[in-house]
């Protein structure tokens, strides 16, 4: 995050998402900061593979699943006519 702070005269505050992507160097004898792209990053941000994709999908739709037919047996079970 990324975000001046109120009355400050353009100063700004760099949060932990923001500045976790860079090589930061603190000059205090100078009062300045230094940013470097990190190099450890992939070229286009976090990039999610085929199988990550297909497990997130497939998991999603398994738990689906589940959470409906333990709805369909608990409805049979307490709302069944005798």
């Amino acid at each position: 995050m990324v975000g001046p702070i109120e009355a400050s005269n353009g100063f700004y505050v760099l949060g932990d998402t923001f500045i976790r992507n860079f090589y930061t160097t603190f000059d205090y004898d100078q009062l300045t900061v230094s940013l470097a792209a990190a190099t450890h990053l992939p070229k286009y941000g976090n990039i999610i593979s085929g199988w990550d994709l297909f497990g997130i999908v497939f998991g999603c739709f398994a738990g689906v699943v589940l959470i409906t037919i333990l709805t369909v047996c608990i409805y049979r079970k307490y709302c069944k006519k005798d």
